[in-house]
This record gives C-alpha cells, sequence and structure tokens, in this order.
C-alpha cells in the first residue's frame, strides 16, 4: 500500500467498529507500533496501537435489533411552549424525521402532568389554518408515568399503589374504542432500585411488576443518565468508567423483570447521556455520540428490545437543533437505523475501545450481511483485523469530528468528509471500501464496518 495521509487514509480505510462485551473493558498495557509499519503517516505526538484480532462468535445470537429499537423522545415541554420553533410543516423536518423511521414516538415528561389538551382548540399554533402535516411516525401506546415524583413533587408513589394505577388505567382506555388497544408499558421508573440510577436494591420493578403490573405493561420501562449534566465535563463523555455505569443498572432491572415475567420486553423509554436537560455546548456536540453508541451496544448485548433517545428536538442533547439542523448524534443514529436490524452476536479479541456485532438491515444489503460496529475513545490510532472474513469486502462508515473544533465540534465528518444537508434533504451517506489489511480506527471515533458478503446464516432468516 503506497504510503499516504492520516486523512487520505481515514478517507479510504477508515469505519470502525466497536466490540466489547458488557463489563468486561479492563484496563491493560496497550503496545503501540511504528505508524510506518501500517503505512500510515500521522502527527508526531498521535500513537498507533499494534492491530489486534477480533472475533464474532456467529454460532449463536444474544438478542434480536428490531425496526424501532432505536426511538425517539419529545419533552411535553414543548407543547406547553406551543411547540416553540418546532414547525410540523417544515420540508426540512419531516425528511430528517422520515430518515429515523420506523421508530415509536414518546411524547412525555414532568410537564405532561399540567397539561391540558384540547382537540377542538381554535387557536392554531404557528398561525393560519395550514394544511394538515402528514406524519410518518404515529403513536401506537399509551404510557404509564412514575419517574421522579418525590424528587419533583415530595410526594412518593409506592410501586404497588401504581401496580393498582395501572389496572385502573387500563380498565378505563379499555372503555373506548379509540384506545382499548393502547400499549400500557411500566414502571418508568428512573430509579430500579433505592438510588438515583445507582445505589442498592429496593426492587422497584420487580415490586411493581409483583404487585399485579405484569398483568398489565406490555413492557417494562425504565429511564438511565450517567450522569448529572450541570456538573458533568467533557473527559466523563469519553470515560470508559462512565460507560461502564450502564451494566449494573440494566442487569438490575433485566434480574427484576424476568424473576416475575422471564419474557416481558424490557425498554430504555427515556434516556440520554446526563439528566438535567444535558450539558450545555458538550451533549449537542459529536463528543456525545460515545456514550450514545455505547449506550445502544450495550442495551443490545443485555437483550433491552427499545431505546428512547431524549430528545429529537429540545434540550441541550437533541438530535436536531433550534434550527432544524442536524446535531453530530443525529447522523450517528441515521447510520444506526439503516445499517443494523436483526440478530446480536459476541465479539471479542480487543479490550482498550469497545466492539459490538449485528446482522446488517435487509432493507441496505443483501440477506447475510454483518455489521460490526465500535467506538475507539484514545488518543490513538487502534487497527484491528478480521481474519474470520479472509479476502471479503468491507464498506466503513467511520465517523470523526467534523472540523478543528475536534470532540467540541457541531458537526460529524464520515470518511473524512463533513455531513451537511443538501438543503431540506439528506445527503448519500457513501462508505469507503476495503478488502485488506486491517481496519483502522482513528482517535476518538466511532463507526460502522459492513461485511455484505459475511454469509452469516443467522442473518438469512430476518
Amino acid at each position: 500500500m503506497a504510503k499516504m495521509t492520516a486523512s487520505t487514509y481515514m478517507c479510504r480505510v477508515a469505519i470502525a467498529l466497536l466490540i466489547l462485551m458488557p463489563g468486561s473493558y479492563q484496563a491493560e498495557i496497550v503496545h503501540f507500533v511504528p505508524a510506518s509499519s501500517l503505512n500510515l503517516t500521522v502527527p508526531a505526538d498521535v500513537k498507533v496501537r499494534e492491530p489486534v484480532s477480533v472475533h464474532v462468535s456467529l454460532q449463536q445470537s444474544i438478542n434480536t435489533i428490531g425496526p424501532h429499537f432505536v426511538s425517539v423522545t419529545l419533552d411535553s415541554s414543548l407543547v406547553h411552549a406551543n411547540w416553540s420553533t418546532f414547525d410540523f410543516r417544515s420540508t426540512k423536518l419531516q425528511n430528517l424525521a422520515h430518515g429515523l423511521s420506523p421508530s415509536y414516538l414518546r411524547l412525555g415528561g414532568t410537564t405532561a402532568d399540567a397539561l391540558i389538551f384540547q382537540s377542538d382548540s381554535s387557536h392554531p399554533s404557528h398561525g393560519g389554518e395550514g394544511k394538515p402535516v402528514e406524519f410518518k411516525s404515529h403513536p401506537i401506546f399509551n404510557m404509564t408515568k412514575y419517574d421522579l415524583y418525590h424528587s419533583a413533587f415530595n410526594y412518593t408513589v409506592l410501586p404497588s399503589q401504581l401496580a393498582k394505577d395501572v389496572l385502573t388505567l387500563s380498565q378505563v382506555l379499555a372503555k373506548f374504542p379509540l384506545y382499548s388497544s393502547s400499549f400500557i408499558v411500566g414502571p418508568e421508573t428512573a430509579s430500579n432500585n433505592n438510588n438515583f440510577f445507582h445505589g442498592n436494591t429496593d426492587n422497584i420493578i420487580f415490586s411493581f411488576l409483583a404487585s399485579g403490573g405484569a398483568t398489565v405493561v406490555r413492557a417494562g420501562s425504565l429511564h438511565h443518565y450517567y450522569m448529572k449534566g450541570s456538573t458533568a465535563v467533557l473527559k466523563n463523555y469519553t470515560d470508559v468508567g462512565v460507560l461502564n455505569r450502564l451494566v449494573g443498572y440494566l442487569q438490575s432491572a433485566l434480574s427484576q423483570t424476568r424473576s416475575v415475567v422471564p419474557d416481558l420486553p424490557v425498554w430504555l423509554s427515556e434516556t440520554s447521556s446526563s439528566y438535567g436537560g444535558g450539558t450545555p455546548n458538550i451533549t449537542d456536540r459529536f463528543v456525545a455520540g460515545f456514550v450514545w453508541l455505547d449506550k445502544l451496544g450495550v442495551s443490545s448485548t443485555m437483550g433491552l428490545n427499545a431505546v428512547f433517545r431524549q430528545t429529537f428536538y429540545g434540550g441541550n442533547y437533541p438530535l436536531l437543533d433550534t434550527h432544524l439542523n442536524p446535531n453530530p448524534d443525529y447522523w450517528l443514529t441515521l447510520l444506526f437505523k439503516r445499517l443494523i436490524r436483526g440478530p446480536v452476536f459476541n465479539v471479542t479479541g480487543a479490550s482498550d475501545v469497545r466492539m459490538y456485532a449485528a446482522c446488517a438491515n435487509p432493507d441496505s444489503f443483501s440477506l447475510g450481511a454483518l455489521v460490526i460496529y465500535f467506538l475507539n475513545p484514545n488518543n490513538y490510532y487502534a487497527p484491528f483485523n478480521l481474519s474470520q472474513f479472509p479476502g471479503q469486502e468491507l464498506r466503513l462508515y467511520i465517523l470523526t469530528a467534523g472540523d478543528s473544533a475536534g470532540l467540541m465540534s457541531k458537526f460529524s465528518a464520515l470518511n473524512g468528509a463533513k455531513l451537511l444537508m443538501n438543503g431540506n434533504e439528506l445527503p448519500h451517506l457513501s462508505p469507503a471500501t476495503q478488502t485488506h489489511g486491517p481496519v483502522i480506527m482513528p482517535p476518538y471515533s466511532f463507526g460502522f464496518v459492513v461485511l455484505p458478503n459475511a454469509a452469516v446464516t443467522l442473518c438469512r432468516d430476518i
């Protein structure tokens, strides 16, 4: 291979893959090699880790990613604000929303407890009658609300009482044809044990389900955030210690759920990076992608059925900014939904990066195709080999910061090209291709490697 610059190499080779079993990240000695050994030209202060071999266990899947696995939320504060600048008639907004379809849409939040909806209101938002908007996603369920009553209202609802309330809700909804088939989930807790996101074992989910909630809800649901937005700092968002917090939280939730109803689906029905609306100028930047992609990977390998991103619009962690332009996490979410669907597999071989694997989306690739996705939260290049698939074509979608602001960038670059809308239209997301040699994960990058000809048996029947 001819010698090339790091940026050129990224365009041709760079898309990476992240695979690490939840909780398996451990500190280890990292060995570095001369950049010239991989025909790389890199800045003098950036190192290159020796290549490692990655292996995907394809004989058995550990979960299945469905079409609605990644879904979105809108906070009910938008309704209270008369939708602010969220213009449903915007062609750009409709195209951006359609890009993430199919998705469930969750509308909720603390202000929902003080909202009254009037279907015959004579005060249309955004002025004028306008023409009706055809929504490309639609709510298919009514969600219960538990969350943080104690901190918000100084009032505690016991899990057993919530179970009774949810039963009453189902009985009321059954009286109305429009709502009789509503999809109710619960308990919608932000603390599946006695502490906020962490702590000891008070078994809130178990108590709710065992007290009768299991006879009503069609999915167990909980919220998760890694940290408090107002006190979080930049380095927290690439800290693997922070990323690992999710594992124990989900283990507790899944254990409590399955001890009552072994086959009940479990949803992260509201989740993002940091609570309290996020961290200004951080959670809407490129760096937020590390916690977001890792959350999707951990959730899929641990058996969750849906992950609802807070939020599609609004707060300091939205997928779209106030001008309806995509933030970096939008592009990451778009690629995840376009590229991945079906059985999930264990991946081994690299412990200094995070890696996951699943079948490729049959809407985008032939049956049997495989996707390996990754994040490299380190300030060095991290090559890996896929000797399990010798000579196969690799299609690489590697995301790096879109400009010199680095981790604080408001933009993403795909294989070295800055991602921007084409007017109101989404751009074409083209992969780089590679047939031999290691895949190179650039410093502070994340992405996807698609093997269109992997011919994985479990990926043929999706």
